[in-house]
């Protein structure tokens, strides 16, 4: 089926392309009453927003959402909430080379072979400016979750090679002064997880997060707890600390780490236009959207359960 939409009781699906009119998300299946406000999701919309600084892409887009319908009076109605984000800045005639063209290191091709036709401007349905609609809804289940005092934090914890917090910005300038880029990882931690969420077999808490957080562009690995590194450990030191077990969580904090390739649109791979030198600090509240959108839905589905 196609892959535009993501939950089972707490489901979302994303629309639109990166230089056409409007992005956008519908959620179906929030519990109504919930107290939500416009600002509460412009909040996490500002936190991804382009053209901040000269750590990220130029394009220069407000992200202001517009709330179409399921959410009335400051509450949801338990209704399909539709969320709105116009696109203000878009150049579609930018991209007007491209569209004979497949850019290194992009979907171009894939979506050419896939579909036969595509959307040149900016990558299109490929492009990160789609993850903004992810972002809108993510609010929204982040507060559901709140109800229950589950909380999810994320923080960038390498750029490049550097692990030193106060030296990210001056590794990203310096990726960008050269023409290039450069990757990262971010960490995100969810406290007071209730224990029971998860599916088995193949829907299991880590396979729906690891699902929903590697569908963010640019992400290329994932661990949870100390990960990769328990390969070269013996079993009696294992301290068993990822916060899943048998793919069900245990009511212990759960720890995620996301790695970050480069991006590959770089004047140095020659492609030119209004990119991110870096795109961790943009995809850290991406991440913490994914998150929220999975843990709201096996919250769900557990309740359902009870």
């Amino acid at each position: 089926m196609p892959g535009n939409s993501l939950g089972q009781l707490f489901r979302i699906t994303t629309f639109g392309e990166s230089h056409g009119p409007a992005i956008g998300v519908v959620i179906d299946g929030c519990p109504s009453n919930l107290e939500i406000s416009h600002e509460e999701i412009q909040v996490e919309l500002d936190r991804r927003r382009p053209g901040q600084s000269e750590l990220t892409s130029p394009r220069s887009e407000e992200d202001k959402v517009e709330i179409l319908s399921g959410i009335f009076e400051g509450k949801t109605l338990g209704t399909p909430i539709a969320l709105l984000i116009r696109n203000k800045d878009a150049r579609p005639e930018d991209y007007e080379e491209l569209r004979n063209a497949h850019r290194k290191g992009h979907a171009d091709e894939t979506y050419d072979a896939k579909y036969g036709h595509r959307d040149h401007r900016g990558g299109g349905r490929a492009s990160a400016r789609e993850t903004a609609a992810r972002v809108a809804a993510g609010a929204i289940a982040k507060k559901l979750l709140s109800r229950e005092n589950i909380n999810i934090t994320g923080e960038i914890t390498q750029i490049g090679t550097e692990k030193n917090h106060t030296k990210f910005d001056e590794e990203i300038l310096a990726a960008k002064e050269a023409g290039d880029s450069i990757g990262g990882i971010i960490e995100v931690i969810i406290k007071n997880t209730p224990a029971g969420l998860g599916e088995p077999v193949f829907n299991k808490l880590n396979a729906d997060l690891s699902r929903a957080l590697m569908s963010i562009p640019s992400a290329r690995g994932i661990e949870f707890g100390d990960g990769f590194a328990l390969a070269s450990l013996r079993g009696s030191e294992n301290k068993h600390d990822s916060g899943i077990l048998g793919g069900i969580s245990t009511g212990q904090d759960i720890k995620i780490r996301l790695a970050f390739k480069p991006t590959s649109s770089t004047p140095l791979n020659g492609v030119e236009g209004r990119h991110d030198p870096c795109v961790v600090p943009r995809a850290l509240p991406i991440a913490e959207a994914m998150v929220a959108l999975v843990l709201a839905d096996h919250y769900l589905m557990q309740k359902r359960n009870a």
